[in-house]
């Protein structure tokens, strides 16, 4: 094992996972970044540390050290070109190709705002369980799901209509047909509906999108600071919420609202917004104009 990637390895994370850089992330240029902190000030640079709710430490172009408390960042965001087919995925693992049947992909949109892709693993009344392209699991609430697609396939002709009563839910399939009536379930083999006492499960082949009602959920009570989240988007086109990160160099550990801790490649990551922090009073920002 080399120096750099002893360096690299994390011991004491929130999942106990140690996480070390594989060859091909010590190979690869580290990706710059951009950091904005809540007074307005920019740092470019490779990220070297992000743990908790320590300083982020950065590395300028200029080879300075410099630090950005946790509390006070806003954005981070990746100094690159809008990605390309060959770019860095968080659903293509980067490595040798492999000869593994390829998987059909749905892009699923929360009501919190988080986009994922990958296939349904398992699931039950409560919710399921995403298998993202990296072979890591995300699990989803049924009642946070606000709808599904076809992932790589037209949006727009596949999108569910408003032709369902409100509290319905709607599935469009394939062949143009619709079906309106109540999701309780979406597992491995597909989408259960039922429709008065009627049961049935279509099956992921048949079906092109799906968009679920909206359902009254009552306030959790949770408190500011227990309510911060980071908003991570990666260059496959996810949309994570993460509560908390945990990076050192070309690998970072993300904890996702549903306890599940990702290892991700920083260079699939496109940005980083923090959201709903600390409170701010606006006599405290500089005035830009009146």
């Amino acid at each position: 094992m080399t120096t750099l990637a002893l360096l690299l390895m994390i011991g004491a994370t929130p999942a106990g996972v140690a996480i070390e850089a594989t060859p091909e992330m010590e190979s690869r240029r580290a990706p710059r970044f951009r950091v904005i902190a809540l007074d307005g000030a920019a740092r470019i640079g490779e990220v070297i540390e992000w743990i908790g709710d320590g300083p982020l430490r950065i590395k300028e172009t200029d080879g300075a050290i410099r630090a950005v408390e946790s509390a006070d960042l806003v954005r981070l965001s990746r100094e690159i070109e809008t990605p390309s087919a060959t770019s860095p995925s968080a659903f293509e693992p980067i490595g040798p190709a492999t000869s593994a049947p390829t998987v059909e992909r749905w892009e699923f949109q929360t009501r919190g705002g988080e986009r994922l892709i990958g296939s349904v693993s398992e699931g039950d009344e409560t919710g399921f369980r995403v298998r993202r392209g990296d072979g890591s699991h995300v699990h989803v609430p049924l009642e946070q799901i606000e709808r599904l697609t076809r992932y790589g396939q037209d949006q727009t002709a596949n999108a569910p209509s408003n032709d369902a009563a409100p509290d319905e839910d709607l599935i469009s399939l394939r062949n143009g047909d619709r079906a309106a009536g109540l999701i309780d379930r979406i597992e491995p083999e597909g989408i259960s509906l039922q429709t008065g006492e009627r049961r049935r499960v279509l099956k992921w082949s048949v079906v092109a999108a799906a968009r679920l009602a909206v359902a009254e959920s009552p306030a959790t009570g949770e408190t500011e600071e227990a309510s911060r989240r980071f908003i991570c988007m990666l260059s496959g086109g996810e949309i994570l919420k993460a509560v908390s990160i945990d990076w050192r160099g070309p690998t970072l550990l993300m904890r996702h609202e549903g306890n599940e801790t990702l290892r991700l490649d920083s260079a699939s990551l496109l940005s980083v917004e923090a959201s709903r922090g600390r409170w701010q009073w606006l006599d405290d920002l500089p005035t830009v104009s009146y």
